[in-house]
């Protein structure tokens, strides 16, 4: 008897937040390593966070310096990994890609941005694969 593939996962990630990207990033971890195929889809914030690179420096948003103080203590202290290694763990896979939102690129005047991406679409090429997907969430 054959088993069908797990559905795959689409994560819409809007903001820049590290804890919403440690709970994207986190997922697609987990997703991939069950064998799920994830999509990641950048926008605005989340976009730019992985464009510059600076994924590791705990910010929250809004900014509250006390709670990422806190936040960065409790990271070390667990040993939590780093979102840029989870990120590329993700990828690594082979199981994810990452896509970004052509608008998010055009309106933050982030062209260098197709060299980090898989691919930059519009809300056509999102809309197929919220319909293709079995689950989706929005971060």
């Amino acid at each position: 008897m054959a088993v069908a593939p797990p559905a795959p996962l689409l994560l819409l990630c809007h903001s820049g937040g590290w804890d919403r990207l440690y709970q994207a990033f986190s997922a697609a971890v987990a997703a991939t390593s069950s064998g799920r195929q994830v999509t990641l889809v950048l926008y605005f914030q989340a976009l730019e966070r992985v464009v510059d690179g600076d994924l590791d420096e705990i910010r929250l948003q809004p900014a509250d310096p006390r709670a990422e103080a806190r936040l960065q203590e409790a990271v070390d202290r667990l040993g939590t990994p780093d979102l840029s290694e989870m990120l590329q763990t993700a990828r690594r896979s082979g199981r994810c890609r990452v896509l970004a939102c052509s608008a998010s690129v055009a309106l933050t005047g982030r062209a260098e941005t197709a060299s980090v991406v898989d691919a930059v679409v519009g809300w056509p090429t999102v809309l197929q694969l919220l319909d293709a997907c079995g689950q989706a969430l929005y971060l």
